[in-house]
């Protein structure tokens, strides 16, 4: 497991795992998880705590995205389809994940006042 973080973080895995695996999939478990802890632990104290673990993982998984989206540039060879399609996966990838974090960083400093 700590392999497989550290790898994430340096962007070394493939851009489908970084951003469907640990993006997307990451985003569904706590968008759904969080809220619905909430619903059964009412304390103030497991609020922020849902807060600074949301901020944690979007800066982990926003970090690894992007490493990974400029590795992809700079390596040409890959087994992932024509370089065009690359290319192409990794802007779609890079404007996804540059929107989620404008989009919830301004959700959470909503929540927070």
């Amino acid at each position: 497991m700590k392999r497989y973080i550290i790898a994430y973080w340096r962007g070394e895995l493939s851009l489908t795992k970084s951003f469907l695996v640990n993006g997307f999939l990451g985003f569904l478990l706590l968008s759904l998880g969080l809220p619905g802890l909430g619903q059964f632990i009412t304390s103030a104290v497991f609020f922020y705590f849902g807060v600074a673990v949301w901020l944690v993982w979007e800066i982990w998984a926003s970090v690894g995205i992007v490493r990974c989206v400029f590795r992809t540039f700079r390596e040409p060879r890959s087994t992932f389809g024509p370089l065009s399609m690359r290319r192409g996966f990794a802007v779609v990838a890079l404007f996804a994940t540059a929107a989620f974090v404008v989009g919830t960083f301004s959700d959470v400093i909503l929540l927070l006042r």
